[in-house]
C-alpha cells in the first residue's frame, strides 16, 4: 500500500527523507521511515532511504560505544579491582606464614619482627561490628569494674581500688550519661539500651574477640601460637603507649592503657567513639615451657559509631617491639 496525503503518520523519526526530484514527486516529502520505508512509489527513494536507515542505526550503535562505559563495566572493573585486593592480600599472608614458619624453626625473633614490620596491613585492619553477647550484661559490667575506664576525659580507677563504689563508679557515671543525654537529644530510645550498647562494645570479652581472630589469620602457623595476655604479662610497651597512660594510674600499673570512651549527641542522634588496647603473646610451640610470650603485640582498637542507625566503623593498628 502507498500511503496517502490526507494521513500523515502522527509520529515521525527525526531523520527526512526525499525522493529523488526526477521522479513524479508523489513521496517528495517527510516520511516514517519505520512504517513507510518499505511501500514508497519510487524504488530509488525506497532503496536509498533503507540505506540511510542502516547508516543511522550503525552510527548509534558506534556511537553507544564509544560514550563511556556501562553501569555493567563499571561494576565487573570495581570487582575485578577488589578481587585483585584481596588477592594481593591473600599472597601477603602466605608468604608472611612461609617467613614466620621459618624463622620461629630457627628462633629468630629479630627476623619474625622484621618480617611483620614490612606487612603494611597491620597498621589498619578492618574489624567487623561488635556482635551480640549471648550471656547477660551483670557479667560485663563484673568485667568492666576491674578496668581503668576514661569517660569524656574523666578518668575513673577500677571499683576494687575505690572506698566507695556507690556513686563513683565509670558504669554509674555511664548510665547516668546516657539518661541526659537521651533527655537532651530527644531520642525515642530507651537510656538503657544505649548504655548496653556502650557496655557491649568496651567490655574485653566482646571488644576483643575480633582482633583476636583477625591477628590469628595473619599469625597463626603450624610453629606459632597466638594466645591473649594481660597487661602485665608483656613485654616493655613501646614509647607512646607509655606516653598515652593516665596519669592517675598508679607506678606498678604503668603499662595499663584505659579504655576511652567518648559519648555525645549531633543533629538528633547519639553517637560513641572508643580507643582500647588489647594485648596479644605469639608463643613458639616447640619451647617446653612456654612462660612469657615469645612476642608481645599490642593491638589498638578504634571504634566510630552512631547508636541512632548502628553504623559503625572500627580498625586494628599493630604496634610490635623494638627490634633491638
Amino acid at each position: 500500500r502507498t500511503p496517502n496525503d490526507e494521513h500523515e503518520p502522527t509520529q515521525r523519526r527525526p531523520v527526512q527523507y526525499h525522493c529523488d526530484p526526477r521522479s513524479n514527486g508523489s513521496c517528495a516529502r517527510k516520511i516514517n521511515y519505520i512504517t513507510y520505508c518499505l511501500a514508497l512509489p519510487c524504488p530509488r527513494a525506497n532503496i536509498m532511504s533503507h540505506a540511510a536507515g542502516l547508516q543511522m542505526m550503525n552510527t548509534m550503535a558506534t556511537a553507544s560505544m564509544t560514550v563511556g562505559p556501562s553501569y555493567s563495566e563499571a561494576d565487573d572493573a570495581g570487582r575485578r579491582k577488589e578481587m585483585a585486593k584481596e588477592q594481593a592480600l591473600e599472597e601477603s599472608i602466605q608468604k608472611l606464614r612461609m617467613n614466620l614458619t621459618r624463622y620461629a624453626r630457627a628462633n629468630d625473633r629479630r627476623m619474625v619482627l622484621r618480617s611483620l614490620k614490612d606487612v603494611r596491613q597491620l597498621s589498619s585492619l578492618p574489624l567487623d561490628p561488635v556482635p551480640d553477647y549471648d550471656g547477660s550484661l551483670e557479667e560485663l559490667e563484673h568485667e568492666l569494674q576491674t578496668e581503668y575506664v576514661t569517660i569524656n576525659g574523666i578518668a575513673f580507677r577500677p571499683a576494687a581500688q575505690l572506698r566507695t563504689t556507690r556513686n563513683n563508679t565509670a558504669l554509674t557515671t555511664l548510665r547516668s550519661l546516657c539518661d541526659k543525654l537521651c533527655e537532651h537529644a530527644g531520642w525515642k530510645q530507651q537510656p538503657e539500651d544505649i548504655y548496653k550498647a556502650i557496655v557491649l562494645r568496651i567490655a574485653k570479652t566482646t571488644a576483643s574477640a575480633d582482633p583476636y581472630f583477625q591477628l590469628n589469620s595473619f599469625l597463626g602457623s603450624a610453629e606459632l601460637l597466638l594466645q591473649p595476655i594481660e597487661a602485665s604479662a608483656a613485654q616493655k610497651p613501646s614509647v607512646d603507649i607509655a606516653a598515652k597512660t593516665d596519669s592517675s594510674v598508679d607506678s606498678s600499673s604503668k603499662e595499663i592503657v584505659p579504655i576511652e570512651v567518648n559519648v555525645y549527641a549531633s543533629d538528633g542522634n547519639i553517637h560513641v567513639t572508643i580507643a582500647a588496647v588489647y594485648w596479644f603473646g605469639l608463643f613458639r610451640k616447640s619451647d617446653v615451657k612456654p612462660g612469657k610470650p615469645w612476642i608481645s603485640i599490642e593491638g589498638h582498637v578504634k571504634e566510630r559509631t552512631n547508636l541512632t542507625n548502628e553504623s559503625a566503623v572500627r580498625s586494628l593498628c599493630v604496634k610490635l617491639p623494638a627490634l633491638y
